[in-house]
Formats: C-alpha cells, sequence, structure tokens
C-alpha cells in the first residue's frame, strides 16, 4: 500500500491560488467531498491529499462561475472524484 504525500494547508492555498481563510472555509463548506485530513479533530494540522487538493480546484473553477455552496457540492457529488 503506498502513502499518499500530505500537503500542508500553505502549501494547498498557494497551488489553488487561494488564500489560507478561503482554504479554511471550503474545507467547511465542502467536507463531504474532501478526504478527513481536510478537516481533522481539534489540535491535529490540516493535511490535504492530491484528490483533495484536486477538488478545491474544481471548487475555485465553480466558484469563479458565481455558483453557489450548495450548487458546487451537487457537482462535486457528480464527479469521478468521488471515493
Amino acid at each position: 500500500m503506498s502513502k499518499q504525500k500530505a500537503t500542508p494547508p500553505t502549501e494547498t492555498a498557494e497551488i489553488i491560488d487561494i488564500t489560507p481563510v478561503s482554504l479554511r472555509r471550503w474545507c467547511d463548506y465542502h467536507a463531504a467531498h474532501l478526504s478527513p485530513g481536510a478537516n481533522p479533530p481539534a489540535g491535529q494540522a490540516r493535511r490535504f491529499t492530491g484528490r483533495d487538493i484536486e477538488v478545491l480546484k474544481t471548487v475555485k473553477q465553480l466558484r469563479e462561475q458565481v455558483f453557489t455552496v450548495a450548487r458546487i457540492n451537487e457537482q462535486l457529488a457528480t464527479l469521478p472524484l468521488q471515493k
């Protein structure tokens, strides 16, 4: 079994070209489509998988099209990125 690289929040925000504040907000809004590491229990650091980064890039594209959070979640549910 191979272990995926976990990317820290600052690097993830830079990759997606958003602020860390937006990253945290998006993690809350779209938690159902992200790994558990994107929304860890209190006291644990957030870590993002490659799949998380792809999902968040999709979120950014949909937000640029002025989609609502609910509509974005509907779109994410249709992606082949699902677990």
